[in-house]
């Protein structure tokens, strides 16, 4: 899901080096590299977030909820803070594009060390909304987490949804 919430960044990339392409360039294993190496990870994390909103081995936690705000600006804020600085970066060129990578990859590990997750355009495009919950589970105790659901949870106020952990702060309807 990491992958694709850059995929206005990933359009970009394909765009920029194939219209290189098309326009003749000295550094073309550099275009082809990119163009290949992006479709796959499209493609790749296509499939795994498919799985992943799929049927799950996990069994769901059934909890009540009392309160549930959508988060509205949370994928503005994420392309605006995380996508557009990205665009600086020169992709025609192998060392642009190798600075890219390890900044790529330093946003992904302090992504994944501080267990940030974002909601991605795809997931938008299907229909999943973010909300901030506070929920309560069978043994009575409130909870706050952030929960992705295609459902209006603003609508389930004192209802039990059933609910799939992705991580410590999220989980998933």
């Amino acid at each position: 899901m990491y992958f694709l919430s850059f995929i206005p960044l990933w359009i970009i990339v394909l765009f920029v080096d194939a219209k290189s392409l098309l326009e003749g360039t000295d550094h073309k294993c550099t275009e082809i590299i990119s163009i290949v190496l992006v479709l796959v990870g499209i493609f790749l994390s296509l499939i795994i977030q498919k799985y992943e909103l799929g049927i799950r081995d996990d069994i769901p936690n059934k909890l009540t909820v009392l309160e549930a705000k959508e988060c509205k600006t949370m994928t503005t804020d994420y392309l605006v803070a995380n996508i557009l600085p990205l665009i600086a970066f020169d992709f025609t060129h192998w060392d642009e594009a190798l600075k890219f990578l390890v900044f790529f990859m330093l946003i992904g590990s302090l992504c994944v060390r501080h267990n940030i997750f974002y909601v991605n355009i795809i997931m938008e495009m299907m229909n999943y909304k973010q909300y901030d919950c506070r929920l309560i589970n069978d043994d009575d105790v409130e909870i706050d987490r952030k929960v992705i659901s295609k459902d209006v949870l603003t609508m389930e106020r004192g209802n039990r949804v059933e609910l799939r952990q992705i991580n410590n702060e999220y989980y998933i309807e």
